[in-house]
């Protein structure tokens, strides 16, 4: 009687389990690459967009900053809502820096915005930099974040009610 031996087995167990691990998790850790590539795309085009929202860049260039911000967003998977409150909010403040009748644009203070509208467009910042620097940690959030941002615009918007210059209604 002729016994098999248990290697030519366990020689293809192996070999199946390694095809099947390989498949399902190689993927899974290329994109997790690409996906990391893709959210430092969107924090460095978000950077641009502080950068270039302050007096005296135009309209014109911070709008384009804007546009890749959405785009490096997009491709990130980000949350549209909170990247949307962060591009008005920087949109707001943006216009106010470089508004004519801005009571900071003198040559030492050239480019001021008020304290709470600062306030304001950092918060967002900070915000949208979690969302996209830790996407799994803050998911959990996200509601909470954005329930939190909302309440800082609203906030801002009371305390600059009387101030002229503020133009709320802005689109980018």
């Amino acid at each position: 009687m002729a016994y098999m031996t248990t290697e030519p087995l366990n020689l293809l167990v192996g070999a199946l389990g390694g095809a099947v691990v390989t498949s399902i998790l190689g993927p899974y850790l290329m994109q997790s690459k690409d996906r990391r590539t893709a959210r430092a795309k969107a924090l460095n085009a978000m950077l641009e967009v502080e950068a270039n929202r302050w007096h005296p860049v135009g309209y014109d260039t911070f709008k384009l900053k804007v546009i890749k911000l959405r785009a490096a967003a997009l491709i990130a998977t980000t949350d549209r809502e909170l990247v949307e409150s962060y591009i008005y909010i920087s949109a707001v403040a943006h216009n106010y820096s470089c508004s004519p009748d801005n009571e900071f644009n003198d040559d030492e203070h050239s480019g001021g915005i008020p304290v709470e509208l600062a306030a304001a467009a950092r918060e967002a910042g900070e915000h949208l930099t979690k969302v996209l620097w830790y996407p799994v940690r803050t998911a959990p959030l996200l509601f909470y974040l954005k329930r939190k941002l909302n309440r800082r615009l609203a906030a801002t918007r009371n305390a600059l009610k009387d101030d002229n210059i503020v133009t709320w209604g802005v689109k980018v």
